[in-house]
Order: C-alpha cells, then sequence, then structure tokens
C-alpha cells in the first residue's frame, strides 16, 4: 500500500518539504515499490526491525524540517495536508502540537466522519480513547527532538499515544476541523491482529510510563484511577472475545479494586454479558439453520 501514501505526500499543493522513508526492516517487496519513485524529495533508510517508536524517532533525527509529522505507510494524505499545516503554523507563532483533522476508510471504501466536539474536549477524551491521528500531529523540531517516541518494543501500537498524553500536559493542543488525511481501516492493520495478551502487556507498561510522569499524573489527579480501571476493562473486553475466562474475571475484579464506579461503564458489562450469551446466540443460530 505504500505506493499510493508515497504518491499521495508528493502531490501535496504545498512544495516545501522533504520526505523521510524508514523502512523498519520489512521482508516484502517494500524497497522495490519505494526506489521506483525518481523525487529529489525523497531520502530512503532501511533498518533493522525495531518497531515503530524507534523508527520514527531515527527519522527524526535525520530530518532538516521546522516541523515533523509521522505518516503510517498505509494511510493517504488529501492534497491539502501541508499547506493546511503550513497556514495553520503561519497565522499562529509558536505553535509546538498541532492536529488536523482525519476521516477513517474501511475496506468497502466507505468514509466515516469524525465528530470534532470529541478534539474540542480533549482532556475528557484522551486518556480512554487515542483520537489523535499519528498521521494529524504536526510537532515542531525541538518538542520533536526533546520528547521522542518510547522506544519499548512492548509499547508498539500505542507508543503514540503515551507521547500525546506526555505533551499534551506540556503544551497547547491546537486542533482544527479541516480534514486532511484518512486512515484506511483495513483487515490487516496492526490494531485488529493484536491479541489480548499482547494487549494487557503493552497497556501495562503504557500506564506504568504515564504514572511516572509527574505532570500526567498530578494533572490526572484522582481520574488517574479511571484510566487504569478503563484500560482494564478493555482487558476484559479482548478475553472475553477470545473466550478466556479467567483472565476475563481477573481483570475484572482488578478493575472494581481501582475504581469501584467502573461497574457503571458499558465495556465492563458488554464483556462479562458477552461472554456468557455469545455460545447461547450462536447455538441458536445453528439451530435456526
Amino acid at each position: 500500500m505504500i505506493s499510493a501514501t508515497i504518491k499521495s505526500v508528493l502531490d501535496q499543493k504545498y512544495d516545501n518539504f522533504e520526505l523521510i522513508i524508514v523502512n523498519d526492516g520489512s521482508t516484502d517487496n517494500t524497497e522495490e515499490m519505494i526506489l521506483q519513485f525518481n523525487s529529489e524529495k525523497i531520502r530512503y533508510y532501511k533498518i533493522e526491525n525495531s518497531e515503530r517508536g524507534y523508527a520514527r524517532n531515527y527519522g527524526a533525527k535525520r530530518a532538516k524540517g521546522k516541523y515533523f509529522n509521522f505518516f503510517d505507510s498505509d494511510d493517504l494524505m488529501y492534497p491539502n495536508h501541508l499547506i493546511e499545516a503550513y497556514k495553520q503554523i503561519t497565522n499562529q507563532k509558536g505553535i509546538d502540537f498541532l492536529h488536523l483533522m482525519y476521516e477513517i476508510q474501511n475496506d468497502e471504501g466507505i468514509i466515516e466522519k469524525l465528530d470534532y466536539t470529541r478534539f474540542v474536549y480533549m482532556k475528557n477524551e484522551l486518556p480512554y480513547d487515542n483520537i489523535l491521528s499519528c498521521n494529524s500531529v504536526f510537532l515542531s523540531r525541538s518538542v520533536a527532538l526533546e520528547y521522542p517516541f518510547n522506544e519499548d518494543r512492548n509499547l508498539s501500537s500505542s507508543e503514540d499515544w503515551e507521547l500525546w498524553i506526555r505533551l499534551f500536559f506540556r503544551y497547547s493542543l491546537i486542533c482544527t476541523e479541516n480534514v486532511t488525511s484518512v486512515i484506511i481501516n483495513h483487515d490487516a492493520r496492526s490494531l485488529k491482529t493484536i491479541n489480548a495478551d499482547r494487549v494487557v502487556a503493552r497497556d501495562l507498561l503504557l500506564i506504568s510510563s504515564l504514572s511516572r510522569d509527574s505532570l500526567v499524573f498530578n494533572g490526572y489527579g484522582n481520574r488517574f484511577k479511571e484510566f487504569v480501571a478503563d484500560r482494564y476493562t478493555y482487558f476484559m473486553l479482548m478475553y472475553s472475545l477470545e473466550r478466556k475466562i479467567i483472565p476475563l474475571l481477573y481483570w475484572s475484579f482488578r478493575a472494581i479494586l481501582v475504581w469501584i464506579f467502573v461497574v457503571r461503564r458499558r465495556r465492563f458489562w458488554a464483556s462479562l454479558l458477552g461472554f456468557i450469551y455469545r455460545p447461547i446466540r450462536e447455538s441458536i443460530n445453528k439451530w435456526k439453520i
């Protein structure tokens, strides 16, 4: 999919940019596809597989620009992506942390437009859902180099969320509602293929990392317990889908211990009831057939 992504970058209305491509140890024909593009804007690097946090930091250290945008290899920029960022940066002096709007396209090509009000109330949203798309975040050079992505492999697929939360308590986040990119939500996307044990290892590391950041921990105050309990309900959901009752009950108990009011959360009960009623529903469907 990277050919379409590269083409979408090279077709930008804004021309003063460089495109740094970091091949994170792929074993397919990625390099062949990249080298087909004959553009002086492209700088290509191939490294041993080290996961996305390291790969992004590797590219950032070699960038020359004043602002960095970390784009995934399976998503697309609309032609206004860079020009819109440039307008915001020049109109509002001193922007360090900028987020443009994006939309999501599924395998059938159907576009889902997001509710911009969620981005207005970011402090309420960010602890429970990573609604900031990596494709749509622009960081000033100084911020990107001072606060790199966490390179722990076990945090992969949440390393961006961890960084956004840390930055949120240090810099003003500017959000615009102009849509400039699209996430292609295909079935092979890493967030769709990760298993429950991997999610637990990842998010426990996320919790640990953020709890050690005094600005984040103190900034959220008592709501940090809600954040932790919410992650535990996500573990519950994953184990419910995998039909594993022992870890499902374990994390439900842990969630209640951390924050008793987690029992008000829809996902808490959906995970438990889904485990109970799913086999019944499947049996009924078989009987109907």
